[in-house]
């Protein structure tokens, strides 16, 4: 398995996968790799921490995604986390692959990116920070959607009850200063709405690249 990276000389019972922030036009880093062995390690699972396609579309990144979760898939336990774009990126390959290999055991969202679009218009920007990480945001969900706002895949907050129907339990963490948040409460209402097994936790006073970094 060349995706994954094994902690033992034999295959463990179960697979993490963490997919890492970035807006979609950041590589990996050191912090996501050494993130997603610790939670492999602390659960005696194997991993993948896939350094997805950036600076493309979400058509392509979710098209490399099926082979990462296809070899992840083969254990008996899977645990899909996601952090900012990565949890958008694990969201959408639970909706794209789900079906067809199986859903995860669970799901973990860290300070979820959810709506690549950015036009819900409960977003407050007060401080200087918070304006020029909307901005970006803008420009790399743009690029990343493609002109494409309203697609499930590139924006998972407008998926279906039909969609989320099926969905492990939920995890979400969320700083209470995060612009994103208003998407991710959102979303929980969605998933809940579904009748999923979701469970939302406040990261007080923490904003969207502090949670992450708490962890």
């Amino acid at each position: 398995k060349e995706n994954i990276t094994m902690l033992g000389e034999e295959k463990r019972e179960g697979c993490v996968i963490f997919l890492h922030s970035g807006g979609f036009v950041l590589e990996k880093n050191d912090f996501h790799e050494q993130f997603g062995k610790a939670m492999a390690d602390a659960l005696n699972y194997d991993y993948i921490v896939p350094d997805y396609p950036i600076n493309q579309t979400y058509k392509e990144t979710i098209a490399y995604m099926e082979g990462i979760y296809k070899d992840a898939c083969k254990y008996d336990k899977v645990l899909m986390v996601g952090c900012s774009a990565g949890a958008n990126l694990a969201v959408s390959t639970m909706i794209s692959y789900g079906e067809k290999y199986g859903m995860p055991s669970g799901l973990i969202l860290m300070s979820p990116w959810l709506d690549t679009a950015m036009k819900n218009e409960e977003i407050q920007c007060v401080s200087d920070f918070d304006k020029e990480f909307f901005a970006s945001l803008v420009e790399w969900g743009g690029q990343y959607n493609a002109g494409d706002t309203e697609n499930e895949l590139a924006s998972p907050v407008n998926a279906s009850k039909k969609q989320l129907k099926d969905f492990p339990k939920t995890v979400m963490i969320v700083g209470t200063e995060d612009i994103l948040r208003y998407d991710a409460k959102k979303f929980y209402e969605c998933l809940s709405d579904a009748g999923g097994n979701v469970v939302y936790y406040d990261a007080e006073g923490k904003n969207h690249g502090e949670v992450f970094a708490e962890y």
